[in-house]
């Protein structure tokens, strides 16, 4: 069995603790919604992502919510 290149650099990016890649399957309209949130935080998409996720899209999204009543 051999290791193509880009598996054996993702094995060695997550050995090493730099990353980890999660993949995901998003809608259109959520990967752009994603894009817009991402640039608001000033962070990039993948990692808005991972965050999102860890935070369970709900609890994100209410705390969006709450985020755009303090702003009004």
């Amino acid at each position: 069995m051999t290791t193509s290149a880009p598996a054996a650099e993702i094995a060695t990016a997550t050995e090493s603790g730099l990353d980890r890649l999660v993949y995901c399957r998003m809608s259109t309209a959520d990967l752009e919604e994603a894009k817009r949130l991402a640039a608001q935080e000033d962070r990039k998409v993948s990692a808005f992502v991972r965050a999102m996720y860890r935070r369970g899209v709900a609890g994100f999204k209410a705390d969006q919510a709450a985020l755009a009543q303090t702003r009004a």
